[in-house]
C-alpha cells in the first residue's frame, strides 16, 4: 500500500517499507523522528505519524488516517455520503449537519465554488464553521461521508494534551501536553528513566544521573554538576574559557591576542589595535581622536568640519556655513529660520514667511497672502469662507453660497439656487426665455411662444384624450385641430399603402376620409431572335402596361378590397414572341384597372416585326396607355461583320423600358435586358454569331404595381 518516502538530507528511519530522510531541525521548519514516531512541523501547522505496534503491523486492516493515527477498517466496510444544502442569512458561519461527518471526509460549496480547507473548519463531526460569514442569500452545500465499519478513536482530556491508553480508551492528562503552534511538549513531573541514549555509532546523546555526553565524529561535549566541557571551551563556577583567546570570569572579559583584543570590567570597555582605540567608560565614550561622548556633550569631527552637540544645541559647521538646531528654533545659514512662533526662506528680494496666522509669499512684484480669514493671490484673487473673487475692475467672477455672478463691460450671467440669467435670457424652474424685447422664444410645461416685431406663434402641449386620438394634426397657427372621417377638414394625408405582388388585400383604417388608387399593370416582354445563317430579323420590345388613378370616397369601400398586382410577361425564347404583362386593378368589385402590355413578336424573311403594344387603363379619373416597344430589325445577307441592335422595351408611366440587346462585329450575343420600372417592356434579342447564327431570348417585362394614398 505504502512506497518509499525520501529527502535529499537527513539521516535515515525505516518503517514498514517506507524510507524516510530526516533533515536536521531549526526554529522555522523541522522533522524530528525517533522510536516511537515522526513529528513534522513548522510555526503555523504539524503532523505527528505514530509508529505502528505489532498488533497493527500484523493485522491486514489497519490504515494511516490523515490525523497520523492507524485506523481499523473492518471487512466489507463502505462509506455513506451526506449532503446538505443551505440559503445562508446575512453574516452567518455555523451550518448543522443532519447525520454527521467523518472528520478529514467533507467538503464545502460557496455558490457553487468549492473551498480549500483553510476557508473553513469541521473538527467535530456535527458542524462546519466557515471562516468569512455569508452573504444574504449565499447558496452553501456540504458533502460529506460517513465511514461504515470505521474505527475513530474518540480524543481524551483537552486540546494540546498528549494522547495514552487509559483503561482501553484514549486518555489525556493537563500535566503532558504538546502546542503545535511553539513545536512545544510539557512534562509537569519526572521523567522516570534510568538512562537515556539515542543515537548510533557515528552521533550519539547518552545521559544518567551523573553525566551527559554527546558526541560525533568531529566532537565531545560533556556535562556533569561541576562543568561543561565543549572541546577546548570550559565552563565551570569560576570561569568561562574559550583556548587561549577568549576568557571571562566573575570582574573580566578579554578576547583577543597582543595585536587586537578587546577587554571589559566594571569600569570600561576598551576595544583596540596597532593604530586605534577606543574606550566605553562609566564617565564616556572615546572613539579613536574625533568622537567624544559623555552625559552633557556629543562631539563629531575635526577642527574644519565638526558636529557639537549638548543639552541646548545642535551645532553643524564647516570653514562657510553654520548651522544650529536650538531650543528656541533653527538657523540653517543665513537664509531658513525657524522656531515655535515663525518660519522664514528667503532673502530680502524673495522670502516666504509662515506664522499661526499667515502664509506670505512674496518678491518684489507680487505678494500673496494664505491666512486664516482668506487667501489673497496678488491683486486679482481673493478666497475666503463666503465669496471666491477672480477678476478686476473690467472682467471678474464673484461667487458665493447664493450667487455666482461673471460680468464683463458689455454682459452679465447670474446663477443662482433658483435661476440662471445670462443677459437677457433667464432659465428657472418653469420658464425659459430666450432674446429680448424685438425677438423672443418662452417655453414653459405648457407651451411655447415664439414672437418677433410682426408675428407670434404659441404652440400648446396636446392634452391627454388629443395625444390618444388619431385625429388630431396641428394647425399652422399652432393648436391642434380634429378631423372628422369624411368630414369638411379631409385632405390630410394619413399613411401609404404599395403592393407589388398578386394577391394582396387592403384595409380600410379608422377615421379614414378617402383614398387615392394608383394602377399600372405588368409590362410584356421582348421577343426572342430567330436562328439562321442570313436574313436574320432581330427581337423587337415589349410595351409598357398602362396606368390610371382614381379617387374613392371612404363610403364607397368596404372593410376590406382586393389589391391584384399585374405580372410582368415572361421572355421570348429564341425565335418566339414575348410574353404579355398582366393586369393590375383595385377593389372587389374593380374600381379602376390598367391592362399589361404586349409581348414584342418575331416575322419572317421579309417581315419587320412590329413592337409589342402598350397596355390600356380604364374606371380611373386619370387612364393613360402604357408605350409601346420598338421595332426589331430585318437584316438581309450575312450577319458576319454586321453592327445590330434589337427593339427596346416600352416605358410605362414610371419610365424604364429595357434596351434592346445589341451585337458588335466581333461580340457575342448580350445578356436580355428586362424591364426596370414598374410595368415597363423587357427589351429584344439579338443573333449569337456562329456557322450558323444561333438566336438570342428577349428581356423579360417588370410586374406592375398598386399603391394606395390614405387621407383623414
Amino acid at each position: 500500500m505504502f512506497g518509499s518516502v525520501g529527502s535529499r538530507a537527513g539521516r535515515g528511519l525505516h518503517l514498514h517499507g517506507i524510507d524516510v530522510k530526516v533533515s536536521s531541525p531549526n526554529t522555522t521548519t523541522n522533522v524530528v523522528a525517533n522510536t516511537s514516531g515522526l513529528h513534522v512541523g513548522n510555526s503555523t501547522v504539524n503532523t505527528h505519524l505514530i509508529v505502528p505496534t505489532s498488533a497493527q503491523y500484523s493485522a491486514t486492516n489497519y490504515f494511516l488516517h490523515a490525523n497520523g493515527s492507524w485506523i481499523q477498517v473492518s471487512a466489507g466496510s463502505s462509506a455513506t455520503q451526506v449532503y446538505q444544502a443551505y440559503t445562508a442569512t446575512a453574516s452567518q458561519t455555523t451550518f448543522a449537519v443532519s447525520g454527521g461527518y467523518t472528520v478529514g471526509m467533507v467538503d464545502v460549496f460557496y455558490n457553487g465554488d468549492k473551498l480549500a480547507r483553510s476557508e473553513f473548519t469541521a473538527t467535530d463531526g456535527s458542524n462546519v464553521v466557515l471562516g468569512v460569514g455569508a452573504i444574504s442569500g449565499a447558496i452553501v452545500e456540504v458533502v460529506g461521508w460517513i465511514a461504515a465499519g470505521l474505527f475513530q478513536p474518540t480524543a481524551g482530556g483537552s486540546n494540546t494534551q498528549v494522547q495514552f491508553n487509559d483503561s482501553t480508551a484514549l486518555g489525556g492528562s493537563a500535566g503532558f501536553t504538546f502546542d503545535k503552534a511553539t513545536n512545544n511538549a510539557v512534562l509537569a513531573n519526572t521523567l522516570n528513566v534510568a538512562i537515556i541514549s539515542q543515537g548510533n555509532s557515528t552521533a550519539n546523546l547518552y545521559t544518567n544521573s551523573i553525566l551527559i555526553t554527546i558526541a560525533n565524529s568531529t566532537g565531545t561535549a560533556n556535562l556533569n554538576p561541576a562543568t561543561l566541557t565543549i572541546g577546548t571551551s570550559v565552563v565551570n563556577s569560576t570561569a568561562f574559557a574559550e583556548g587561549a583567546n577568549v576568557i571571562i570570569t566573575t570582574s573580566t572579559f578579554f578576547m583577543g591576542n597582543s595585536t587586537v583584543n578587546s577587554v571589559c570590567n566594571s569600569t570600561a570597555e576598551v576595544v583596540q589595535n596597532s593604530t586605534v582605540q577606543s574606550i566605553y567608560g562609566i564617565g564616556g565614550i572615546n572613539a579613536g581622536a574625533n568622537v567624544y561622548l559623555n552625559t552633557t556633550t556629543f562631539f563629531m569631527g575635526n577642527s574644519t568640519v565638526n558636529a557639537v552637540c549638548n543639552s541646548t544645541a545642535d551645532v553643524l559647521q564647516n570653514s562657510t556655513v553654520q548651522t544650529i538646531l536650538g531650543i528656541a528654533g533653527i538657523n540653517a545659514g543665513a537664509n531658513v529660520f525657524l522656531n515655535t512662533t515663525t518660519f522664514f526662506m528667503g532673502n530680502s528680494t524673495v522670502n516666504l514667511v509662515c506664522n499661526s496666522t499667515a502664509e506670505v509669499v512674496q518678491n518684489s512684484t507680487v505678494q500673496s497672502i494664505y491666512g486664516i480669514a482668506g487667501v489673497n493671490a496678488g491683486a486679482n484673487v481673493y478666497l475666503n469662507t463666503t465669496n471666491l473673487f477672480i477678476g478686476n475692475t473690467t472682467a471678474n467672477a464673484t461667487a458665493n453660497s447664493i450667487l455666482v455672478q461673471v460680468i464683463n463691460s458689455t454682459a452679465t450671467a447670474n446663477i443662482t439656487p433658483a435661476s440662471f440669467a445670462t443677459g437677457s435670457s433667464l432659465v428657472n424652474a418653469t420658464v425659459l426665455f430666450v432674446g429680448n424685447s424685438t425677438v423672443n422664444a418662452t417655453v414653459n410645461s405648457i407651451s411655447l411662444y415664439v414672437t418677433n416685431s410682426t408675428v407670434n406663434t404659441t404652440l400648446t402641449i396636446p392634452t391627454s384624450a388629443q395625444w390618444t386620438a388619431t385625429n388630431f394634426f396641428l394647425h399652422a397657427n399652432g393648436t391642434w385641430v380634429q378631423v372628422a372621417a369624411g368630414g369638411g377638414n379631409t385632405g390630410c394625408l394619413n399613411n401609404v399603402q404599395i403592393y407589388t405582388t398578386t394577391g394582396a388585400v387592403w384595409t380600410k383604417p379608422t377615421g379614414l376620409a378617402f383614398v387615392i388608387v394608383e394602377c399600372v399593370g405588368g409590362g410584356g416582354a421582348g421577343a426572342g431572335c430567330g436562328t439562321a445563317a442570313a436574313n436574320i430579323v432581330l427581337g423587337s420590345g415589349g410595351g409598357a402596361g398602362g396606368y390610371c388613378r382614381k379617387k374613392i370616397a371612404a363610403a364607397s369601400l368596404g372593410a376590406s378590397e382586393n389589391a391584384t398586382v399585374g405580372t410582368g410577361g415572361g421572355a421570348g425564347a429564341t425565335g418566339a414572341a414575348g410574353g404579355a404583362g398582366g393586369s393590375s386593378s383595385f377593389g372587389t368589385t374593380t374600381f379602376c384597372t390598367a391592362s399589361g402590355g404586349a409581348g414584342g413578336v418575331t416575322g419572317g424573311a421579309a417581315l419587320v416585326p412590329q413592337g409589342g403594344s402598350g397596355g390600356l387603363a380604364a374606371s380611373g379619373d386619370v387612364n393613360v396607355q402604357g408605350g409601346d416597344g420598338t421595332l426589331g430589325v430585318l437584316l438581309f445577307g450575312s450577319v458576319s461583320g454586321m453592327v445590330m441592335r434589337a427593339g427596346d422595351g416600352g416605358s410605362s408611366y414610371f419610365g424604364g423600358g429595357g434596351e434592346g440587346n445589341a451585337r458588335g462585329v466581333t461580340g457575342g450575343a448580350q445578356t436580355p435586358n428586362p424591364g426596370k420600372a414598374f410595368g415597363s417592356g423587357g427589351g429584344g434579342g439579338t443573333p449569337i454569331p456562329g456557322a450558323t447564327v444561333s438566336g438570342g431570348v428577349g428581356g423579360a417585362g417588370k410586374q406592375g404595381i398598386v399603391i394606395v394614398w390614405e387621407y383623414v
